[in-house]
């Protein structure tokens, strides 16, 4: 999902928000405002904050948003340990 929705603007050394994408490491890594996944928690992972709207900026900036079925996959990815 990350792969086909986000790393157009997350990749490279102009990463959006830092947040590298691009890899796994770039990912855990986070960006600019720190950490963006924390393991087994995805209601205190910023992803999920950015992703689902309850965090500003709204990620993807312009639609389509990603569907309940994508955000509910990226919950659960995290909830599971975010594992590469």
């Amino acid at each position: 999902i990350l792969k086909n929705r986000c790393i157009s603007c997350h990749t490279g050394k102009s990463a959006s928000g830092g947040i590298r994408l691009d890899s796994y490491e770039g990912l855990m890594k986070g960006g600019q405002h720190g950490k963006v996944i924390v393991k087994n928690k995805p209601e205190s992972s910023r992803l999920m904050k950015l992703v689902k709207g309850s965090a500003k900026p709204i990620m993807p900036p312009s639609p389509p948003r990603l569907t309940s079925a994508e955000l509910e996959a990226i919950s659960d990815w995290i909830k599971a340990g975010a594992k590469k």
